[in-house]
C-alpha cells in the first residue's frame, strides 16, 4: 500500500536529485570555464553584473578578449574551443599556404569563430582578410573589442535572400539571446538591414577564394533562397555550418536536405561525421 508518507517522501527525494544535477552542472561549467580562463576571471565572469564586459586572457587563443558576465559568451568559448568544428583541415591549409583568402563568418556573435580561424590562417602564412556578419547591436559593441585591425571589417546587420529589413527577437533561453527568430514567441527588439550573401561578397575581388562560416541560427533558409548562392559557394574552398534542424528550432530535417543538396551540387563534399556542425570542402 502507497502511504501519504511515501509519496512525500518519493518527492522529497526528486527534489534533491534534481537540485543536485543543477548543482554538478554549474560546477561542471565552471570547472569548464576555468580551464579556459583561469580560476579567477572564472569567478568575475560568475558573480559580477550579467552584461558587465571583462577583458579576460584566453588560455588557448593566446591572447586578450572581451566577454561579459552572466551571458551565453563563456558557453560558445567554450563550445568552440571545446571542439574541432572550426578546424581548418591540413589539405585546405597546405593547398591555400602562401596565397590570400577572404572570410565570411554570419552569424559573427563576439568573434571567437574568426579569432580561431584567423589563427590557423596566420599560423600557415595565408593573406586574409575577414567580414564578420552579426544583427545584434549588443553582440557588435563587444565584436568591436575582439576584432581590432585592418584585416577585420565589420557588418551590423542580418542574412537575407535580397537587401531589407528583418525583425529581432530575444529568446527568453540566455543561452540563446544571440539567435536571430523570425517566428515563434520572444520579445522584438528592433528592426535591423539584412544584407544578401551577394552584397557581402562582393566586397572581395572576385578571384579571392572563399572560407565561409554560416551559423545564423535557423536563418539559412533565406540565405539559400538568394538566387546567385551557387555563384558564391562555387568560389568557397571550405564551409563551416551549423544544422539548426531538430526539437530545439522546430525545424524538420528537410529544412537541411535542401541546403545539403545545393551545398554538393556545388562541388562541396562534407569532411566531418558530425551532423551539428559540418564542414564542406571542395
Amino acid at each position: 500500500m502507497v502511504t501519504e508518507l511515501s509519496i512525500k517522501t518519493e518527492k522529497r527525494s526528486n527534489i534533491h536529485q534534481g537540485l543536485m544535477q543543477s548543482l554538478l552542472r554549474t560546477v561542471e561549467r565552471f570547472l569548464d570555464m576555468r580551464k579556459y580562463v583561469g580560476f579567477e576571471v572564472a569567478l568575475k565572469l560568475r558573480l559580477n553584473e550579467p552584461g558587465k564586459p571583462i577583458n579576460v586572457f584566453v588560455n588557448e587563443i593566446g591572447r586578450y578578449m572581451t566577454l561579459r558576465a552572466g551571458s551565453s559568451d563563456v558557453h560558445i568559448l567554450r563550445e568552440i574551443l571545446g571542439s574541432s568544428n572550426y578546424v581548418i583541415p591540413e589539405s585546405v591549409l597546405v593547398e591555400y599556404r602562401g596565397k590570400r583568402v577572404g572570410v565570411i563568418d554570419l552569424g559573427a556573435n563576439i568573434g571567437i569563430s574568426s579569432i580561431v580561424l584567423t589563427r590557423q590562417l596566420l599560423r600557415n602564412n595565408i593573406e586574409h582578410s575577414v567580414i564578420a556578419v552579426e544583427p545584434f547591436h549588443r553582440n557588435v559593441e563587444v565584436l568591436k573589442r575582439n576584432l581590432i585591425g585592418h584585416r577585420f571589417t565589420i557588418v551590423e546587420g542580418a542574412v537575407d535572400h535580397t537587401n531589407s529589413e528583418v525583425g529581432l527577437c530575444i529568446p527568453s533561453n540566455p543561452l540563446r539571446e544571440s539567435s536571430l527568430i523570425r517566428t515563434g514567441s520572444g520579445i522584438t527588439e528592433n528592426r535591423v538591414r539584412a544584407f544578401s550573401i551577394t552584397d557581402i561578397v562582393s566586397r572581395f575581388p572576385y578571384e579571392v577564394p572563399l572560407f565561409l562560416k554560416i551559423d545564423i541560427e535557423g536563418a539559412e533558409e533565406l540565405l539559400f533562397k538568394d538566387p546567385k548562392i551557387k555563384d558564391v559557394l562555387q568560389r568557397c574552398a571550405i564551409v563551416f555550418i551549423e544544422d539548426h534542424t531538430g526539437a530545439l528550432s522546430g525545424l524538420p530535417s528537410r529544412y537541411f536536405d535542401a541546403i545539403n543538396q545545393t551545398l554538393k551540387d556545388s562541388g562541396l563534399k562534407q569532411n566531418t561525421t558530425n551532423m551539428r556542425d559540418r564542414v564542406y570542402v571542395r
